[in-house]
């Protein structure tokens, strides 16, 4: 009778360590899953002089850039950037970018030749504050009277030039009828009057 019960004790002592073990085993697996995961999550970041997504649409939006331009790539190699739309490309792809000094850029009527990425954040920011969206936007081509005679202005970076080309105060003679996009829906316009009001029922509107 004592030699069952002492294989019976043994056999409970055995399975009581082989749970323990096992129990380990789980606990320890679990924080380096996690762990690894967290490293992967948080491994992406943006260096001091890289341009956020953010900044490089508020530099297409605000600034006319002469292009080409080089953006460097992660792994160093140069890519060439050609227009406000390839820019636009790119940081849709990648985030941000990594811009190759200096770049010549047009602001107010002002060529102005940008050294490095301070003085370009710095620009950006400037123009940036107190800027509010526009309350529509111009379906190209659209065309304009100048003293040469009629120009047709084939997009949104072309119409950026044309205006930073004019002096102060002096605003695009267009030549009716244009379209503009409100949103999704595609409205014509037919006159400088029109285009006064829609201009300023948005504007009201966007204050709200």
């Amino acid at each position: 009778m004592s030699k069952v019960l002492y294989i019976i004790i043994i056999s409970l002592f055995s399975l009581t360590a082989i749970s323990c073990s096992s129990s380990d085993g789980d606990s320890s697996t679990t924080p380096t899953t996690s762990d690894d995961d967290t490293t992967t999550i948080t491994s992406e970041t943006l260096t001091e002089s890289d341009l956020s997504s953010e900044e490089l649409a508020s530099a297409v939006e605000t600034l006319s850039i002469h292009y080409s331009i080089t953006v460097i790539s992660e792994d160093n190699s140069e890519v060439e950037i050609n227009s406000d739309a390839d820019l636009t490309s790119y940081s849709k792809s990648y985030g941000k970018a990594k811009i190759k000094f200096p770049i010549k850029i047009t602001v107010d009527g002002e060529t102005i030749l940008i050294e490095d990425h301070k003085e370009l954040k710095a620009l950006i920011g400037r123009k940036k504050k107190g800027q509010r969206p526009p309350p529509f936007k111009f379906v190209y081509p659209i065309s304009v009277n100048t003293a040469e005679g009629v120009l047709e202005i084939a997009d949104r970076e072309a119409m950026k030039a044309y205006k930073q080309s004019l002096e102060k105060g002096v605003r695009p003679e267009f030549v009716f009828p244009i379209s503009v996009k409100v949103g999704e829906d595609e409205i014509e316009v037919n006159s400088k009057e029109a285009l006064k009001k829609l201009f300023h029922k948005r504007k009201r509107r966007g204050r709200k």
